[in-house]
């Protein structure tokens, strides 16, 4: 890990050496916190609100305008173990039962101490959150989804419902999904921030943190950082471009890569040194990599060629400059693949194939799970096949009243786009450059699950299960590079940080004083496998716990 973590920190130049000196008092400091936040995202406007409530001064420092992926988000939480909204709902769950789902889902990527944590700290979580603000409606949605519209705001948002989940934990709907007149996660995101600035936090926008500032024995005291003049027209600028690059999502990160140089030369044009002095301690919430494309090209191989979900603020920055004092990273090759196929029902109903034609994995699960198979095990490919009755079905459960208006959009499009289809499974194959052999086994064998005559080896649920049989079939690309259906992918690995306090951790295990790292900055309770909410959900969690461990 060493090496590639090496490699990967010399394709990029964002991050400087850190800069060392005797005492605190050896520089002039132009500013002073008990407790600094680079980045201002989710987990960052947590760590402020909290370290504020904790009583310390707060200062964030925010390259752009704050927000990061949180804002772009679908502004859900996952949160169980017997909320309120559940309770409404006539949802039973508990804090055991929601650990022995994630137990499964996290596969050890954290403690069983602090997986605990989590979830008898849901509920809580989810209070405070509304203390400050947001709004979390209980009305459960009736069916599956890959996110609820109006007016359902509760629902299953991971693999709760399938057959190995519930051999481990009775299922529940976990994901709550912030009310909003707008985009949720911007709402989400915004009320954050103005809880935090009504707390007396203070933000600073248009200021990249290039360094760490530590002494000699390794203990971080601060940031050395450039901030835009606020009164000058390249601020204005910067201000403008990077908002409408941000809302362009993937679009946005491209085009950011090409626009790198000229920002560069606006940041320096009228840029001034800004030195901030941290007595508690530096906490990194910058996000994750997935808009470093050296980084990704290292860490993530297998996901070249999807569309990088997140904004350009996902730059793997605070990785570096944790990594610049001598941090370690965990988990750096882990990222998520989200390839929905539920709604329209009818797609689960389906099998999904790899190049082959061989059936990878239960598709009822969540698109994350589908995803992970498609791009870990099966060289991103993947295509849906289905009878003609259910083709039909399916553009039936497409209407635009029933679902979305992106769920209607991406997936007619991939059935008149993206597909092919034959009078029987051997033509099939032999269009598409599967074995049709390998196919017409696997429909067979499907289709004698389906009737119950054998188990189906991907334990796909009976609400999923239908055969397969009339003609014409059909095969849509759902593959990774399938530029109709587009597979957003984020990156889960980060800085090591000790479980206690989010402290960074060295290679050997011990904490670098005075340095701290959450959300997607930091590898974390997501890092495994990811469900949707989760990732903020940790961000809340972590945000707050490294706040009461900073603002000590």
């Amino acid at each position: 890990m060493g090496n590639r973590n090496q490699t990967a920190q010399s394709l990029v130049d964002t991050v400087l050496a850190p800069r060392v000196i005797e005492e605190p008092d050896s520089i002039a400091w132009d500013d002073t916190a008990d407790v600094v936040i680079v980045g201002f995202g989710g987990a960052g406007a947590a760590a402020a609100i909290q370290a504020r409530e904790e009583g310390a001064s707060v200062l964030a420092l925010e390259r752009f305008q704050g927000g990061g992926a949180t804002m772009l988000s679908g502004g859900v939480i996952y949160s169980g173990g017997g909320t309120r909204q559940q309770r409404e709902a006539g949802i039973e769950d508990s804090p055991e039962n929601m650990f022995r789902y994630l137990k499964l889902e996290t596969q050890g990527c954290v403690s069983d101490t602090l997986l605990r944590e989590f979830c008898e700290g849901s509920t809580g979580d989810l209070e405070w959150l509304e203390k400050h603000g947001l709004e979390f409606p209980g009305n459960a949605a009736p069916e599956k989804t890959s996110y609820p519209r109006n007016p359902y705001f509760l629902y299953y948002s991971g693999n709760e419902g399938t057959p190995v989940a519930m051999e481990q934990a009775e299922a529940a709907p976990r994901g709550h999904r912030h009310r909003a007149a707008g985009q949720a996660g911007t709402e989400f995101f915004l009320r954050l921030k103005d809880a935090a600035l009504a707390l007396g936090a203070r933000l600073v926008t248009q200021t990249r943190v290039q360094r760490l500032v530590v002494d000699g024995e390794g203990r971080v005291l601060g940031v050395e950082a450039s901030r835009l003049r606020q009164d000058s027209w390249a601020a204005r600028k910067h201000k403008w471009i990077m908002w409408c690059l941000t809302r362009m999502h993937a679009f946005g990160i491209g085009l950011m890569r090409s626009l790198t140089p000229y920002f560069e030369r606006l940041e320096a044009s009228v840029s001034e040194p800004y030195c901030v002095r941290a007595r508690g301690g530096v906490i990194l919430a910058t996000g994750g990599f997935i808009a470093n494309k050296p980084m990704t090209r290292v860490h993530i191989p297998k996901y070249a060629g999807t569309m990088r979900n997140g904004t350009p603020g996902c730059d793997g920055s605070g990785i570096l400059l944790g990594q610049s004092v001598g941090g370690s990273t965990r988990m750096m090759d882990r990222a998520s693949a989200w390839r929905f196929i539920n709604p329209p029902k009818a797609f689960a109903q389906g099998i999904i194939v790899n190049a082959r034609g061989e059936r990878y994995c239960n598709e009822g699960a969540y698109g994350a799970q589908i995803g992970h198979y498609m791009c870990e095990h099966n060289d991103g490919k993947g295509w849906i096949i289905l009878d003609d009755r259910l083709f039909a079905e399916a553009k039936g459960q497409l209407l635009p009243w029933k679902v979305l208006p992106f769920q209607s959009i991406l997936y007619y499009q991939t059935m008149y786009t993206g597909g092919r289809k034959a009078d029987s499974l051997e033509a099939l194959a032999a269009d598409m450059g599967f074995d049709p052999e390998i196919l017409s086994r696997e429909v067979a064998d499907y289709n004698r699950a389906v009737r119950g005559e054998v188990p189906d080896p991907q334990r796909k649920g009976d609400e999923f299960h239908r055969e397969i049989v009339q003609a014409p079939f059909h095969a849509l690309n759902i593959s990774k590079s399938g530029a109709k259906f587009p597979l957003a992918v984020l990156t889960f690995g980060g800085l090591a940080v000790d479980e206690n306090t989010s402290g960074v951790q060295r290679e050997d295990g011990s904490i670098i004083d005075g340095l701290y790292a959450v959300g997607r900055a930091a590898a974390g309770l997501p890092s495994s496998h990811y469900m949707s909410g989760f990732a903020i959900a940790d961000c809340i969690f972590t945000g707050r716990k490294v706040a009461r461990a900073a603002a000590r």
